[in-house]
């Protein structure tokens, strides 16, 4: 026996997941107080057929641009909401 499922439980537990959902993929965080911003971590959870697989990516939140320019994109002009058709 592998304490795999129990420290999946715990990590579930930790970025506020559903700890008895096995069959559908989960997504979570996990936030540490460090410095000013803190990190985060980024928790993935997809069912496989031998269990459970969890991907986890540290994000360090002073370094997240808050603007699409920042990340190198451009917003697509706004267009007003189109009137929906009335049969006639």
């Amino acid at each position: 026996m592998t304490d795999a499922p129990r420290v999946i439980a715990r990590i579930k537990v930790m970025a506020g997941l559903d700890v008895n959902e096995r069959n559908n993929p989960l997504d979570g965080r996990i936030k540490f107080p460090l410095g000013r911003n803190g990190l985060d971590i980024r928790v993935s959870i997809t069912p496989c057929v031998t269990g459970e697989k969890v991907v986890m990516r540290i994000v360090d939140s002073s370094r997240l641009g808050n603007k699409l320019d920042d990340v190198g994109m451009i917003a697509p002009p706004a267009e007003p909401p189109s009137e929906p058709e009335t049969p006639s």
